[in-house]
This record gives structure tokens, C-alpha cells and sequence, in this order.
């Protein structure tokens, strides 16, 4: 079992999105909890750029939305959620 961390600027964020991004947002993070990245339920990659030294994560959770977060020892700290655009992943 793993603990899940989400900071106050993602917390903000998820709560204006539209219920279905809440729906798969609590899937991933249960599944993270429960699983960690092991064979998630949406497509998952290492950022690059100004991320990868900090071993940044990115899950799509849908068509334009995404959750960047990182791993440190037993903790998932999500650190943005948001839109593909507005978090200038792409």
C-alpha cells in the first residue's frame, strides 16, 4: 500500500473539473494506492524537459487532461492536474 500526497494547486484544480475527470482521477489514485504504477488504468510516461530531473510522471486521464506526479519512497505526491494546454505538457 502506498500513501497518496495531492497539493493544494491540483486539489483546486480537480475540484472545477467536470465530473467524469473526478471519476477517473479517483480511480487512478486508488489504483496508484493500491498498486502504485503497476499496469494502470490510463497510459503513463516519465516527463521530460524541466520534470525529468525531478522524476516527474504524467497519466492522461483523458483526451486533454492530465495528473503529473512523482514517487518518493512509499508516497505518491501529485503535483498538477489540469489540462494538456494549460499545464504545457505538449
Amino acid at each position: 500500500m502506498y500513501t497518496l500526497k495531492i497539493h493544494r494547486d491540483a486539489e483546486k484544480e480537480l475540484a472545477k473539473s467536470p465530473q467524469h475527470i473526478k471519476k477517473k482521477a479517483l480511480r487512478f489514485f486508488e489504483h496508484l494506492m493500491k498498486n502504485g504504477i503497476q499496469n494502470p488504468p490510463y497510459p503513463l510516461k516519465p516527463l521530460k524537459g524541466k520534470f525529468k530531473k525531478s522524476k516527474f510522471w504524467e497519466t492522461i486521464i483523458d483526451k486533454d487532461y492530465r495528473i503529473i506526479f512523482r514517487k518518493e519512497n512509499d508516497i505518491f505526491l501529485v503535483r498538477y492536474a489540469g489540462t494538456h494546454n494549460k499545464l504545457g505538457t505538449g
